[in-house]
């Protein structure tokens, strides 16, 4: 039971709440004269007195977010260390990330612009992925290639194929402003949103392995405001928790399908945290959206459109997008 989960805080509530009820129901029998009766007063008040300041501490931990576990609290977790001086880290390590994949060759998205095929393996992670990169018409003019532009991933992991994501991207009636990353694996697995303990460290995998490797290769603001994510398979709450929980690395979101399982309750979040800066576009989300809409408060931005399309989704996040002002150095 971790130090943050919901089912620890209300157990200690109601502890706390038992032992008050139990000192005013034994407080009469303690109320006679002579040491006993004193050290039960006593003993009553500093039990019911030390549960209500634990539960206050629990929240404020759940609310600040001071201690993510117990082995936090206690400085119990690993203490050995061993460093080893492999030397410089060579230029070039986060887009040696990036290989091309086998029989990915790129293809033409239409007249002007062309999608790529590349493998990703995590540097940090060590998850592999498959990417499909679309840029737009002018990314290879002469004229704009010290222009930066915003990037668009598009979470299709856990599906059977990404090709419809592919696909919506080969028939955007106007080409998108923006480089799109459409993420999916070889196997068809999802990778997880966050880091799982001893598992597979899936928030490295968004949140560095994946933003540095396209930045080294293309020209990709790392802002946090020049990055989106769109999420289209049964995994698309992932981008409604980079949106909240990560939002100094995507700062807008478009979740269009239902997903399967969530570890990742928004509601208890945005109860729980601060609103953080983002813009957020919802068509499916877990449990009520009504509930949801509820918690927003600023400076979070949330636009509810049933039935929003793949192609809709990427304009609506190409235009919440900023691109880095001005050209790179």
């Amino acid at each position: 039971m971790g130090i943050t989960s919901k089912l620890f805080i209300v157990a200690l509530a109601l502890t706390a709440l038992a032992l008050c009820g139990l000192a005013v129901w034994l407080w009469p029998k303690a109320a006679g004269p002579g040491p006993r009766a004193l050290s039960g007063r006593i003993g009553l008040l500093l039990g019911s007195q030390l549960a209500v300041l634990a539960v206050v501490a629990i929240l404020s931990n759940a609310y600040f977010g001071f201690y993510a576990s117990w082995s936090d609290l206690f400085g119990n977790g690993a203490q050995g260390y061993h460093v080893n001086n492999h030397g410089a880290v060579a230029a070039n390590v986060n887009a040696a990330q990036l290989s091309s994949a086998a029989g990915g060759q790129a293809t033409m998205a239409s007249s002007t612009t062309s999608i790529t095929t590349l493998d990703l393996t995590g540097l940090r992670s060590g998850i592999s992925a498959r990417l499909r990169v679309y840029v737009p018409p002018q990314y290879t003019d002469p004229k704009s290639a010290q222009q930066d532009y915003p990037a668009i991933v598009v979470d299709a992991t856990g599906q059977q194929s990404a090709d419809a994501d592919v696909q919506a991207l080969s028939h955007e009636p106007r080409p998108l402003d923006a480089v799109v990353i459409v993420v999916d694996t070889v196997n068809g697995s999802s990778i997880p949103c966050t880091d799982q303990p001893g598992g597979a460290q899936g928030g490295q995998f968004w949140g560095q392995d994946l933003r540095s490797a396209i930045v080294a290769h293309y020209r990709v603001a790392l802002a946090a405001d020049s990055w989106g994510v769109l999420g289209t398979g049964p995994d698309a709450s992932c981008a409604l928790t980079f949106a909240l929980a990560d939002s100094s690395r995507y700062s807008a979101a478009a979740v269009l399908a239902p997903p399967r399982h969530s570890a990742f309750d928004p509601v208890w979040y945005l109860s729980t945290y601060p609103a953080p800066p983002s813009r957020i576009l919802l068509s499916a989300i877990p449990g009520s959206p009504t509930e949801f809409l509820g918690h927003v408060r600023p400076p979070l931005q949330v636009t509810d459109t049933p039935n929003t399309d793949v192609q809709g989704a990427l304009t609506w996040l190409m235009q919440s997008l900023q691109p880095a002002p001005g050209a790179r150095p």
